[in-house]
C-alpha cells in the first residue's frame, strides 16, 4: 500500500481543476475534507473529522483550502505556525481521553506550486483494517 502521506499519494489530491485553475481538483468526500486556515480553537472539529475518517476508510483533512469554492490558498503566518507546532505526542495524548479505540494519525506539510498546505492524515481503526 502506498504510504497515505508519500509525495506521490498526496500528488493525486493537489491537481488543479480542469474548469477553474484556481480550485482544487480533487472534491470533499467522505475521505477529503479542507478547511481554510488552522487554529487551536477549532480542535474540536477537527476531532469530529479525525474520528469519521478513523471510523470509515481513513481520511484526510488538508489545511490551506478554502471552503466553497475550494480555492488553493495555502497556509501562511501563525496559522503554518500553528500547524507545524503540533506536539504529536500531546495531541495523540488528548485523542485517546475522548476516543476509543485509539486514532491512529500522521501530519506533514506539503508544498504545492510555491504554497505550504498542511495535512493530517487518519487511518481507520483497526477493526476496520
Amino acid at each position: 500500500m502506498l504510504n497515505p502521506l508519500s509525495d506521490e499519494r498526496l500528488s493525486r489530491i493537489f491537481k488543479r481543476s480542469t474548469r477553474n485553475p484556481s480550485l482544487i481538483g480533487t472534491n470533499e468526500g467522505t475521505t477529503i475534507e479542507y478547511k481554510q486556515s488552522f487554529g487551536w480553537l477549532s480542535l474540536s472539529e477537527y476531532l469530529k473529522a479525525m474520528a469519521a475518517f478513523a471510523n470509515r476508510d481513513g481520511g484526510y483533512i488538508i489545511f490551506g483550502v478554502k471552503d466553497r469554492p475550494h480555492t488553493l490558498l495555502g497556509l501562511k503566518g501563525k496559522a503554518l505556525e500553528n500547524f507545524e507546532g503540533i506536539d504529536n505526542q500531546k495531541w495523540s495524548t488528548h485523542i485517546r481521553e475522548h476516543f476509543a479505540p485509539e486514532i491512529i494519525w500522521e501530519k506533514r506539510t506539503y508544498v504545492f506550486e510555491g504554497e505550504v498546505y498542511g495535512v493530517l492524515y487518519t487511518y481507520p481503526a483497526r477493526e476496520n483494517r
